[in-house]
């Protein structure tokens, strides 16, 4: 077993086993995790069953690894300690640059999947840095970034906007979103589907509602939009989870839900609809050595929520010259 086969294993999950190896207890390793003992627990529960097998025994108040626990630790340790380390050199630059406050934007379906990872890392590694995250829908980030009021922005766009310098990011990939009954073992969708379903979505001039009907114009789809919820992923999100209607989302937008098992998120195919993220900043915006730093870190956090499954549906885009 190589590091690089885990395909099924989430990066937080390998972490939280390697501390509790090391620790020799699981209360231990969550407060090296810097996390409670439940959410501990869980990933290395969770890590188990990808696994099909038993990684620790428990011994009093401590935890020894098993036979399957003792290979797997012996075949994850090198390449996870060469991604720490990668990650280590990444946020000793930011600090060596002087960055001491980010004001970052984030899209709620991505604030979602990547804001606990991005806080757990900059608490972890750059405790002098301080951060203001500030979630919002693509008009009011764009306008806070023109204002001034934000460093940077992840933003869905796929056109040039004034005043803004973009830089790809990744394409995500977006889902039909419905509940595991309705979906039925279906693995994925195709566009000429839609609509048979009932859908709830964003009204326009929104991105995503614009991809939708002009695919639905060529492709001679009519979509049956019952709701339309323009600020609220929450309330976009409780449709679905009601069996009130289904919604297009990247998978981005229910990670919690669909690992916890109350949703399901079907890729659309035929064609394969995705959207495009990029990291904005004003095109005035002076972009400090710090912030530089803090951006590559930024995309090399990504590119390891991708790269060990946890971002499903996203495939990074490297930014041109």
């Amino acid at each position: 077993m190589k590091f690089g086969e885990l395909q099924n294993a989430d990066f937080t999950s390998l972490h939280f086993f390697v501390l509790a190896a090391q620790a020799g207890s699981l209360s231990r390793g969550a407060l090296g995790a810097g996390v409670s003992q439940p959410t501990f627990s869980r990933h290395v529960l969770k890590l188990e069953r990808e696994m099909h097998a038993r990684l620790f025994e428990r011994v009093g108040r401590g935890v020894t690894l098993t036979a399957a626990g003792r290979r797997l630790y012996e075949a994850v340790l090198p390449g996870f300690e060469q991604l720490l380390n990668g990650r280590r050199l990444a946020m000793a630059e930011v600090d060596d640059a002087g960055l001491r406050q980010v004001t970052m934007g984030l899209p709620p379906s991505v604030a979602n999947i990547l804001g606990p990872r991005l806080l757990d890392t900059v608490r972890t590694t750059l405790p002098t840095l301080r951060m203001h995250v500030v979630e919002g829908f693509h008009r009011a980030l764009v306008d806070s970034l023109h204002r001034g009021h934000l460093d940077f922005a992840l933003l869905y766009t796929m056109i040039p906007i004034a005043g803004l310098h973009a830089d790809p990011l990744m394409d995500e990939e977006l889902c039909l979103v419905m509940t595991p009954a309705r979906a039925r073992n279906k693995k994925s969708v195709s566009f000429s589907q839609l609509g048979d379903f009932p859908l709830s979505l964003p009204s326009r001039p929104h991105g995503l509602r614009e991809l939708l009907e002009d695919q639905a114009a060529v492709h001679r789809v009519r979509l049956d939009v019952r709701h339309e919820f323009d600020t609220s992923l929450t309330l976009t999100k409780q449709m679905p989870m009601t069996d009130l209607a289904c919604t297009v989302l990247p998978f981005s937008g229910v990670h919690d839900e669909v690992e916890g098992g109350r949703l399901a998120a079907l890729p659309i195919r035929k064609p394969d609809l995705s959207r495009r993220l990029v990291i904005a900043y004003a095109n005035n915006r002076s972009m400090t050595p710090g912030l530089w730093q803090f951006l590559r870190m930024l995309r090399s956090q990504c590119e390891m929520l991708v790269a060990d499954g946890t971002w499903k549906g996203a495939r990074m885009v490297v930014p041109g010259p």
